[in-house]
């Protein structure tokens, strides 16, 4: 639902959208960022192993945890592009050799979160891992088998907010939903796996906003922030083209929510979403940027 309004506000904005382009990313060894953290390996990194797995089990009678985290280069989607669907696809390691066990074992739904904070694969522990947000979580049932494959989830949302620059892309970390309880676990193969078709993989469907009329860049700067937020945000408008202007709010459905000739600083706005700030003159020159309202 989020992907199509999300077109449909680009469509309100520019006029038109180009044809959709998908791109597909199954890095390998060389260009590949993944790892596993290991509880009972606190200050150990596992960044060149053949799988990600990810668990609860117990070592020495104590609970212990592993987690996957997995960073896609995200850098060659447009900054404009509108993010329509985003296809997230890992799979099960049959050659594993550093687990005692071999197949997916017990009750293993899983978490996918966004990392919202940098990490490197080569240096990464268990006791260094990067901080997390359960914003636009992904909930992944359980395995039917203990060899299954998981193609096609959807990280659409996820994905938007990785490409938004004010949030970042630092990937996922895939996590048991149930950490309390041990012998659950999920065997992944990495992007350091011998075969391709193994390694995770990420397919984005984009498309690009363009205008059916040239307009004059204004010579302002709109800053909004923070951004994203929880429904209160301020606005800064400064340069010199601010005598006469307008200032429109609008939704993912297009639909204008708001609408100043004059604004103060903060704005306050009661509904989660992706909006659209537009500011315009007289002459229908504009300037816009999104905030996200959480």
């Amino acid at each position: 639902m989020k992907t199509n309004l999300l077109i449909g506000l680009a469509f309100f904005l520019f006029g038109q959208l180009n044809a959709q382009t998908t791109i597909v990313l199954q890095p390998g060894p060389k260009d590949g960022k993944d790892a596993m953290v290991w509880r009972h390996g606190g200050d150990l990194n596992y960044g060149d192993l053949e799988s990600i797995t990810t668990y609860t089990w117990t070592n020495n009678s104590l609970l212990s945890h592993k987690r996957a985290f997995i960073e896609f280069d995200l850098s060659m989607i447009p900054s404009d592009a509108v993010i329509t669907d985003a296809k997230f696809s890992f799979y099960f390691n049959p050659i594993d050799q550093y687990e005692g066990f071999e197949f997916h074992t017990g009750v293993n739904g899983l978490y996918l979160d966004r990392i919202s904070s940098p990490w490197d694969e080569h240096t990464v522990t268990f006791n260094s891992q990067p901080t997390t947000t359960e914003v636009n979580r992904v909930s992944i049932p359980a395995s039917t088998s203990q060899t299954q494959d998981y193609e096609g989830i959807d990280v659409t949302n996820l994905i938007i907010d990785m490409h938004n620059s004010s949030i970042g892309n630092n990937g996922f970390m895939i996590r048991m939903a149930d950490e309390d309880y041990p012998y659950r676990s999920v065997i992944i193969a990495s992007s350091d796996h011998p075969h391709q078709n193994l390694r995770p993989k990420l397919e984005v469907t984009y498309e690009q906003a363009t205008s059916i009329k040239d307009r004059d860049k204004m010579d302002i700067d709109l800053k909004v922030y923070p951004n994203p937020n929880e429904g209160t945000f301020n606005l800064q408008i400064t340069g010199s083209d601010i005598n006469d202007y307008t200032i429109e709010i609008i939704d993912a459905l297009g639909k204008k929510v708001e609408a100043y000739e004059q604004i103060d600083s903060q704005v306050q706005l009661q509904t989660k979403g992706v909006y659209i700030i537009r500011l315009s003159d007289e002459k229908g020159n504009y300037t816009i940027k999104r905030v996200v309202v959480q």
